[in-house]
């Protein structure tokens, strides 16, 4: 079990060792693993990642004539990585402190656990995060064994989740949002006065700075309906109920800004390197935005080392800028099967 320290109303996880597996992606085929783990786990220098290897932490997982092969130490410096190779690595964890909230249970039965999510959270353990999820915080909470997340939210989006504790229960819940038999009802606090109704068409640009210029940048088209639910001529500020009708990363966030009216607290799109009317397929706007990036990573690292581990330790995140004023309000099934819904968040109140 963990060991969590709860402080200045964030949840930290104490480090711990653990085994990680991750299969090799497509660009990292044709190279040495030692390239790959400096340029893409970069918390960690390319001498600390050397040391690893050198000494067994890190070892590559590959299949050979139906016979599993294991590389390892000073092997693994000769090796290049291949399709189906899987990168197994037992190292220090050293997890990012999340939003210290409650986790409000709205429904559960046999096959399925409702909640609303606060701002703050990562739904399911990624690169970083494992402990600090809200998959395996509720799965300690409602004591399932297993929680497969339906959709995906943002960490920093709050509102509703649904969690199946079958994979048959996932599946249909899953392909019911594929075949728009679900509806998906958000609400959001925007700059400036919204219109009564509008509906945004806009393609949204998904652009992924580690794929390179070639493979890194791709356009989706996506669509959502807005209303306005009420407006604030103190503030100039509106709380807006949006439908999306697809499900793009990033999608309502990125509608509003083309709109003029961007959530009011989004660092990302409000006025930040993703602000609007940027050609990213342009290689300087591209360069820019990698460079961008890493400055961001380094701004959020705190200069000192774990005297275990070597691993550079990030500073600790405003609680503030963990909120995004964007909620995941209701769900329900067309059909009339099922309904879930929250409350408006306070911040709704202007």
């Amino acid at each position: 079990m963990p060991e969590y320290i709860l402080r200045d109303g964030l949840r930290f996880v104490k480090p711990y060792y653990r085994e990680k597996r991750v299969s090799v992606k497509g660009r990292w085929y044709g190279r040495f693993l030692l390239d790959v783990l400096g340029s893409e786990f970069r918390d960690t220098t390319v001498d600390i990642h050397r040391e690893h290897i050198e000494s067994g932490l890190v070892k590559v997982h590959r299949r050979i004539k139906k016979e599993s092969v294991v590389f390892q130490q000073k092997s693994l410096f000769k090796h290049l990585l291949k399709n189906g190779d899987q990168i197994v690595t037992q190292m220090h964890w050293h997890e990012p402190p999340i939003v210290d909230a409650p986790i409000k249970v709205i429904y559960e039965d046999d096959d399925l656990v409702v909640v609303n999510k606060p701002s703050g959270i990562p739904i399911h353990p990624v690169r970083t995060y494992f402990y600090n999820t809200l998959v395996e915080l509720l799965k300690q909470q409602v004591h399932a064994s297993e929680l497969k997340p339906c959709f995906r939210l943002d960490k920093v989006t709050s509102g509703i989740c649904i969690l199946a504790k079958k994979v048959s229960t996932a599946h249909e819940i899953q392909q019911g949002i594929r075949d728009k038999q679900i509806t998906k009802v958000y609400v959001a606090r925007v700059e400036g006065k919204f219109p009564e109704e509008c509906v945004c068409n806009d393609d949204v640009l998904v652009v992924d700075s580690k794929r390179g210029l070639e493979h890194g940048v791709e356009s989706r088209s996506a669509t959502t309906q807005f209303k306005l639910v009420r407006y604030s001529e103190k503030l100039n500020q509106s709380i807006v109920e949006c439908r999306p009708l697809t499900g793009r990363t990033h999608q309502i966030r990125i509608h509003l800004r083309n709109l003029g009216h961007p959530i009011v607290n989004d660092y990302l799109y409000k006025q930040g390197v993703f602000a609007a009317n940027k050609d990213y397929s342009n290689p300087e706007v591209f360069d820019s935005l990698t460079k961008n990036a890493e400055t961001t990573r380094k701004n959020q690292m705190s200069g000192s080392r774990c005297t275990e581990c070597g691993t550079n330790l990030y500073l600790e995140p405003e609680r503030s800028k963990l909120v995004l004023y964007l909620h995941a309000m209701e769900y329900y099934d067309n059909g009339g099967k099922w309904k879930y819904s929250t409350e408006q968040p306070d911040w709704c109140q202007i």
